[in-house]
């Protein structure tokens, strides 16, 4: 028996802005995004030294500051 998924959506920018069905960020009108925390697609590999609620699964550059995101020592 497959187990049911449900999908949620969240602001990028706004991580407690928490949605059931697509839409956009009653904050900053940003596109609301699948929200995969919790997921095996969530593993934080590269966080931001300065933000560290900011993180990604690739290397890139953290969206508040701008600086490098660096590998999260396992």
């Amino acid at each position: 028996m497959k187990r049911e998924v449900t999908k949620t959506y969240t602001c990028p920018m706004h991580t407690e802005v928490v949605s059931d069905h697509e839409g956009v960020c009653p904050k900053c009108k940003a596109q609301l995004v699948v929200d995969r925390r919790g997921s095996k697609q969530a593993i934080k590999e590269y966080t931001c030294t300065m933000h560290p609620d900011e993180y990604s699964s690739k290397p890139g550059k953290c969206p508040i500051c701008n600086k490098p995101l660096v590998k999260v020592k396992s």
